[in-house]
């Protein structure tokens, strides 16, 4: 709909809307602020992408699904305020936001994607639902700045690469049911010191 439409800086999104489409503000560099009203079900893939001047978005509690690179470079994006009802986040959908600090994802995950915050060099806390099973390959890599992550009482298995770089962190605690460490899901992360079960 408004694909590359470099000129604008400001949307509120009516509440009639229940889907954002795919690619619909992609590549809006200049895009800075976001309204999303009560009622939004749905953002679809690559909404968002390379809205380089994005800085924070409050998604509203009836969004349930963040589909794949919804938000994937969004450069200028710090902050981010998940729905609470969200069950599902895409894959790649916040990688590569530089500035991204922390993230929680609410108990009404149950699936994040593979390499859905890979690359966020300045994600330095994670607090993950409590009710995923997988930590899907590449979610965290190149995470560098990653200190602390609160793991899933419910996680099952960790995939390949899945912290891979991840040079700042320096201690895991893992639930007695994790069953399954991919390949290299640790690997080039220096500081670690000990992974507990």
């Amino acid at each position: 709909a408004f694909r590359d439409f470099v000129n604008l800086e400001s949307v509120t999104l009516p509440k009639s809307l229940k889907k954002i489409s795919a690619c619909a503000f992609s590549g809006c560099k200049n895009l800075k602020k976001v309204v999303m009203q009560f009622g939004i079900e749905e953002i679809l893939d690559e909404a968002f992408s390379s809205c380089s001047s994005l800085t924070g978005v409050n998604i509203p509690d009836t969004v349930s699904r963040i589909g794949e690179g919804a938000f994937e470079a969004c450069a200028s994006l710090t902050h981010l305020k998940l729905s609470e009802s969200v069950y599902m986040i895409g894959a790649s959908a916040y990688s590569f936001c530089f500035n991204l600090t922390e993230v929680i994802i609410p108990d009404s995950c149950v699936l994040v994607e593979f390499n859905a915050f890979a690359n966020c060099f300045s994600l330095e806390g994670v607090k993950l639902s409590c009710n995923m099973g997988l930590i899907d390959e590449s979610t965290f890599e190149g995470c560098r700045s990653l200190k602390v992550v609160d793991m899933p009482t419910k996680l099952v298995k960790i995939g390949r690469r899945a912290f891979k770089g991840c040079t700042s962190l320096d201690n895991v605690i893992l639930p007695i049911g994790t069953k399954s460490i991919g390949l290299d899901a640790f690997s080039d992360c220096g500081s670690l010191r000990r992974i507990a079960l």
